[in-house]
Formats: structure tokens, sequence, C-alpha cells
């Protein structure tokens, strides 16, 4: 018979896995004793520890439901350590030093540059990923800067990645810029991603309404990669990895820095992750994989 720990931990695990997600109501104390063969009162132990934990949460007389935080909580509880909560931007790279990193990670819901930084903002994630330009060409620091001015946020460079068309190999030399893909499909990222205001910037620039584009919506730079592949576009702005992986071809639209944004007494927590981007392992997969590592993990400390 499971005690009460080996329950919670049970538990806590399918939270960090996300087999529960946020908002989602938890067994009852009765329920679990009925499905594990175990008394009622560890069963409720058990949804104790986890409410203490900030795991679960719930009102007098109403079912427990997983914290919108829950699995950084869980992943926290279980490693004996609180998770990096992540959020903001995506990147096929970042998924696989993350993956690398001797450290809990927990990626938040969320899509895109803007949705990470107002996570940091109202203290839902630790850290954000981005690559935000504005008008003026400048990347990320300003609106770091301006949104946690209170803060002291630092911004940790990760990489540089070429962004830029993708198409299928046959119709490169159709696509000579933004220009050429007014009348095909083109798949986008979502309003609010860096890739989809990269998108609306350049083409003001070019005197093209942003508004001609039209295609699928798509939540990251794979998806974009894969509809273009499979026909489901034509064309498609994203990252040169994605289109590599693919066997895509790629036209560069410009060079950009991918960069993490995390209040400044909290950078030793990125100490793992820097070390994985600091392997020859990684340092392969990145060069192979068209980014540019030269000053990968330099840190600025943002004027407030």
């Amino acid at each position: 018979m499971a005690t009460y720990d080996e329950l919670a931990a049970d538990l806590a695990r399918g939270i960090a896995d996300g087999s529960w997600a946020p908002g989602d109501v938890v067994p009852s104390a009765r329920q679990l004793a009925d499905d594990r063969g175990i008394s009622s009162a560890t069963a409720g132990r058990a949804l104790r520890e986890l409410s203490h934990a900030g795991i679960i949460a719930g009102a007098p007389r109403r079912r427990a439901r997983v914290t919108s935080d829950g699995a950084a909580r869980a992943w926290g509880w279980l490693r004996g350590t609180a998770a990096l909560r992540l959020a903001g931007s995506d990147d096929p790279l970042l998924v696989r030093l993350l993956e690398l990193a001797d450290a809990p990670v927990v990626r938040l819901p969320g899509t895109g540059s803007a949705a990470g930084l107002q996570a940091l903002w109202a203290d839902e994630a630790d850290s954000a990923s981005l690559h935000l330009r504005t008008p003026d060409g400048r990347y990320n620091a300003p609106f770091v800067a301006s949104l946690l001015a209170d803060r002291r946020p630092a911004l940790v460079h990760l990489w540089r990645r070429d962004q830029g068309i993708a198409v299928a190999a046959g119709r490169a030399r159709d696509i000579g810029g933004l220009g050429d893909l007014v009348d095909l499909r083109v798949a986008l990222r979502p309003p609010g991603t860096g890739t989809r205001n990269l998108l609306e910037q350049l083409a003001r620039e070019q005197g093209i309404d942003p508004a001609t584009f039209d295609g699928p919506t798509l939540t990251s730079h794979l998806d974009v990669a894969v509809a273009i592949a499979t026909g489901t576009a034509d064309a498609g702005i994203t990252v040169r990895s994605a289109a590599h992986l693919l066997d895509l071809a790629f036209l560069t639209l410009t060079s950009e820095p991918f960069e993490l944004a995390i209040a400044a007494d909290q950078l030793p927590r990125l100490d793992p992750i820097l070390a994985s981007a600091a392997s020859d392992r990684f340092r392969e997969l990145a060069d192979r994989l068209g980014y540019d590592l030269t000053n990968t993990g330099q840190t600025r400390i943002l004027a407030n």
C-alpha cells in the first residue's frame, strides 16, 4: 500500500509532465482512496502536501485544481529545488539546449516574445526568451528595460540566428523578397511573436501592407516548416534551422540576437543552461543548424 509521500510524488510527476494541465481538477481524496486502494486519510495527506507546495489549490468544499505554475512547482518539489519557469519565444535550438541542460526547467504555455515579457512582468515566469525588434532596429533591451525597470533586469545572449523566407527547394528561384509572397499562402506566426513583429516591420519598410499576407497561423517554427514541406503553405517566415531540418530553401531577411531576460539576482539559475551551451556537443549542433554562438553567455545589466 502506498504511503502518503509516495502518492504525493506520483501525483506531482503527473503534473510536472503535463498529464494534468493548469486549471485541471485533480482527483478527490475519496476517489484516490478508491482508485489506489489506500485510506482516505493517506490520500488527503498527500493532497495537503501538494497544496502546501502550491502545486494544487482549492477553495473550501471545492475540488482542487492544478495551479497556473503547478508544473514548475511540481518539478521543484520533486527535485528539492525550484524549477526555472521559462516563457517566451520558440526556437528549435532552445528545445535541444534545454534537453541537454542539467537543470529543472519548465516551459510555460503561451507563444512568443510579447507573451514572455508579460509573464515576467506578472511574476508568472522567472525568465523569458526574446527577439523583439524596435522600428529603429534595436532588439530586446528597450522593451525589457522599460517593462521591468523596478527589477534590475538583465539580458543574457544565447546566439544569433537568421530569420527569412522558407520555400520548397524547387520554388527557390521564384522568391527574391517579401514582395513575391503577396499572392502566396504564407505560413504566419501568431501576433505578439517576434517573428510576426519582424515580418510586419520589414513589410512596412518596403511599402507592403502586412495584411496582404494570408495563410495559416502556426505556433512554432517547425510547424511553419512542416506546413511548407507538406504543401499546406507555399512559403513562410521562419528561422534557418527549421528550414534546414526539412530541406527547404531559405532566403535570409535578417540576422538577430536571441536572448534570455531575467532579474539580475536570478542570473545564477541560468548557469547550468549556459554550461550546456558551451559543450562541444551543443556547439557542433548549433554550427550544423546555422547558429552563431560567438557571444553566448554575454550578460548585460540594464540601467533603470
